[in-house]
């Protein structure tokens, strides 16, 4: 299936679809170059952008969120990562990214999304942002903050629902929505609350 960007300055076709899953391995497929996104529309138009958390849109710099509008990058490329070891669940290795370069940092994954994203909003500018924050949680590894202690080298093959349980979903979520708070937070701390549009 194919659509077509009939927006003026964009009159090209993409293809629609999913190749499921990108993973490590598929290092020749993502988003083309030259789409229009809406982080590269807003920066056109004198925004700050970037995206704290998931990408999911290919492995290649060229595929990568900072040639598709993005100012800043930090998370994961792939579509699940170990919570604890930020290493790529589809045997693509570290996976843990600060625009262009692998990084390391100690933490719980939702929770080092969650500081990026309050730092983010709390930076001093002159230039209105767009902020996109895609947290992993809740997805498969089924990891909430407390399992730090369990192995992280297999998590089962099958099904994403293997291997966890509503105790760690739970666990999972509640740890994601108070990263939304503390994001929240630091908008109202930063005196952004009443001008800025939060979409969840």
């Amino acid at each position: 299936t194919r659509c077509a960007f009939a927006t003026g300055r964009y009159p090209q076709r993409a293809e629609v679809g999913l190749h499921e899953p990108l993973t490590a391995r598929d290092r020749d497929k993502g988003l083309p170059a030259g789409l229009p996104t809406i982080a590269s529309l807003l920066k056109g138009n004198g925004y700050e952008t970037a995206l704290i958390g998931k990408w999911h849109l290919g492995w290649k710099p060229e595929f990568g969120p900072n040639r598709h509008g993005y100012d800043e990058f930090f998370g994961i490329l792939s579509g699940a990562g170990d919570y604890f070891t930020h290493g790529s669940s589809d045997g693509g290795g570290a996976d843990l990214w600060e625009n262009l370069a692998p990084v390391q940092r100690v933490g719980y994954l939702t929770d080092l999304l969650s500081e990026r994203a309050a730092a983010f909003i709390t930076r001093r500018r002159t230039r209105p942002f767009y902020l996109s924050l895609h947290y992993t949680a809740p997805h498969s590894p089924w990891e909430g903050p407390e399992d730090e202690a369990i192995g992280h080298t297999s998590h089962g093959e099958g099904p994403m629902v293997e291997g966890g349980s509503l105790k760690v979903y739970a666990s999972m979520v509640k740890s994601m929505d108070a990263g939304i708070g503390r994001v929240l937070q630091a908008l109202r701390r930063a005196r952004l609350d009443r001008n800025t549009l939060v979409i969840f």
